[in-house]
């Protein structure tokens, strides 16, 4: 007969071997992030929250100060797990359905997109962009800023289907949807996101100036050809003799001035946005 401390040996060799057979293990986070904008199309810069949840359990939580590197305003991390038994109650596997939630005053916000997503391979980096309010036609626009240009339409809109993303009611050369995510009013054909200067100075640059939305972020693209475009990041500076740099500015609802070096060749440059 074996002795009882083998007995209580064995056993517990057994229950480590069970739980190493079915443990999970840590594995590189995925990251999530992007911008979390208004039902109006302006991004939140202060008292919101983002979460990730999976099931009833919190994964990740953020909340929302401002505009970060990129023109983002959120990033969340989902813990990753090798398989089995999770390590953790917040750590999530591969293809997992993860629920996004977004809190504003103090009330869970209703989405017109972007309410979920699959838990991705770790070390993934994944680009969620949320817009708040309700979206009851299901074109990307959310109906309160569908009912203020029914408002402003003089009476040639009337429903919110009728408020078309590709359409162009102001026409000013930009669709309601452009204008959405420009932070512009699609109702008025001088609100759009244009130059409005463009003069050499000193130093063999090129000052241009354009009127900013407030929290919206904005870069340079330029191509050489309008025929087939290839749009690519252009450099800029802020001042007349500041570094040229491929970046992004945040605009405070005010003209803003960029500086760009001139270029012998032919070249066509447009503001951007942060779209979709």
């Amino acid at each position: 007969m074996k002795p009882m401390a083998q007995y209580f040996t064995a056993a517990i060799a057994m229950m480590i071997a069970i739980s190493t057979a079915h443990a999970g293990s840590p594995q590189p986070c995925e990251v999530v992030y992007g911008l979390v904008r208004d039902a109006y199309g302006f991004p939140y810069a202060a008292d919101v929250e983002i979460a990730l949840h999976h099931g009833a359990v919190e994964c990740d939580r953020h909340r929302v100060t401002g505009i970060m590197p990129g023109g983002s305003n959120f990033r969340l991390q989902l813990e990753m797990d090798s398989g089995g038994t999770p390590y953790a109650p917040y750590a999530v596997q591969l293809g997992d359905a993860i629920t996004v939630s977004v809190t504003a005053g103090g009330t869970v916000q209703p989405l017109v997109s972007g309410g979920s997503l699959s838990a991705g391979p770790s070390g993934a980096t994944l680009r969620l962009d949320l817009v708040t309010g309700r979206d009851a036609d299901g074109d990307g626009l959310s109906d309160a800023w569908e009912e203020q240009l029914i408002a402003q339409s003089g009476g040639r809109l009337t429903t919110i289907e009728e408020v078309l993303p590709d359409a162009d009611f102001d026409n000013d050369g930009l669709t309601n949807l452009e204008e959405f995510h420009a932070g512009t009013f699609a109702f008025l054909a001088t609100d759009l996101l244009q130059v409005d200067q463009l003069t050499a100075v000193a130093g063999n640059r090129l000052k241009l100036s354009f009127l900013t939305s407030s929290q919206i972020s904005y870069r340079l693209v330029a191509t050489e050809n309008l025929q087939a475009p290839s749009w690519h990041p252009l450099a800029f500076a802020v001042d007349t003799t500041g570094p040229l740099q491929y970046q992004e500015m945040v605009g405070d609802g005010s003209y803003q001035t960029l500086y760009i070096d001139q270029d012998e060749s032919t070249r066509f440059i447009r503001i951007a946005t942060q779209q979709p």
